[in-house]
């Protein structure tokens, strides 16, 4: 009995499949590369084929992911959600900046002129008494 040959789909063919039959088609693949005999050329073959189906179920879940994240922001009353993005959070002027405004405001403020002078916050201490 002849073997049939599976031509092999373009990566525009594979881009239309939906998640589930991209993910249908990268098990069978799978299954069938760890089942069978199958020649070296063709073991890469599916490879390449099944590396592009791993991208685009990937995709798939991360359009899927978008979407949940719009509706929760519309649900929740315009709670804004911000993706992470690595490169702000880790430049050094970014945090530098942060660090100044932060030590800005955590500038302790004393008071001045007469007002200064009348406190009786503090007992007064000797020269080298802690206490």
């Amino acid at each position: 009995m002849p073997e049939t040959t599976e031509q092999p789909a373009t990566p525009e063919d594979l881009e239309q499949l939906s998640f589930e039959e991209a993910m249908d088609t990268l098990e069978e693949l799978v299954r069938g590369m760890e089942s069978n005999r199958v020649p070296l050329n063709d073991l890469i073959d599916g490879y390449e084929k099944g590396t592009r189906l791993y991208q685009i179920c990937q995709k798939r879940l991360d359009e899927a992911r978008g979407r949940i994240d719009l509706i929760r922001r519309r649900n929740d009353g315009g709670a804004e959600l911000e993706p992470f993005d690595a490169e702000s959070s880790t430049d050094p002027t970014n945090a530098s900046a942060a660090n100044d405004a932060s030590a800005k405001d955590a500038a302790p403020v004393t008071a001045s002129g007469p007002e200064a002078a009348e406190s009786t916050d503090t007992p007064d201490l000797q020269d080298g008494e802690l206490f």
